[in-house]
């Protein structure tokens, strides 16, 4: 068995415990709680806020992506009709001209569809569409001003 002396002691540590239980925290504790549970809130603002505009910013390319198929769509719609037109103007003309130079006509057309095939095959479908300077300009703002406010948010 413990000594008489041992078992006062751990007595008056546990009353002395209880006592402090019933009081409750000290001020300096519920301080330094607030502060941290303050500082964890802005914190997580933050990282929303850093959220938000990382989404903002794909959802802008995402348009981006999106204007530049529109675009090469047109673009596509509008040369095929131009194409269409002017084979049929051809054909008119070809059958007003005499055989031999029919011929040499179509023999250049074809290689000239030959070369436009080739370029427009190398050129790119984004580049197309960032030519267009408006929506360049736009897409540029839009981005520049996200950043800023990311490089805001992340300071």
């Amino acid at each position: 068995p413990l000594p008489l002396t041992a078992v006062r002691r751990l007595q008056d540590e546990v009353n002395a415990l209880r006592a402090a239980a019933a009081q409750g925290p000290s001020p300096a504790d519920l301080a330094a709680a607030r502060q941290e549970a303050a500082e964890a809130r802005a914190a997580l603002a933050a990282r929303e806020e850093h959220w938000r505009i990382i989404s903002l910013k794909r959802f802008a390319e995402h348009n981006k992506a999106a204007e530049q198929l529109k675009a090469a769509a047109r673009t596509e719609t509008l040369l095929r009709r131009k194409g269409d037109m002017l084979r049929l103007a051809l054909a008119s003309l070809e059958a007003q001209l005499p055989a031999d130079l029919v011929a040499k006509v179509r023999a250049q057309l074809a290689e000239r569809e030959a070369q436009l095939e080739e370029q427009y095959r190398v050129k790119d479908v984004h580049t197309q569409a960032l030519s267009r300077s408006s929506f360049a300009v736009t897409y540029g703002e839009q981005m520049g001003a996200l950043d800023r406010k990311l490089a805001r948010a992340g300071s």
